[in-house]
């Protein structure tokens, strides 16, 4: 009986192994990508004010 399992858990193993080298090729593995970050502030409603650096008289 133990012979009988074991022969067929060997069948197993063997028709997996023969499967995997002689399937279908697999597509490669692509990379999760990432989804686009949002901004912190919407441009189309923030207001455009210039950058401007405060000198003091001298």
């Amino acid at each position: 009986m133990l012979r009988l399992f074991l022969r067929f858990i060997l069948a197993i193993l063997t028709l997996r192994v023969l499967g995997a080298l002689f399937g279908a090729p697999r597509p490669p593995l692509k990379p999760a990508s990432r989804p686009d970050p949002k901004p912190i502030v919407d441009r189309s409603t923030a207001i455009d004010v210039p950058f401007t650096e405060e000198h003091p008289e001298t």
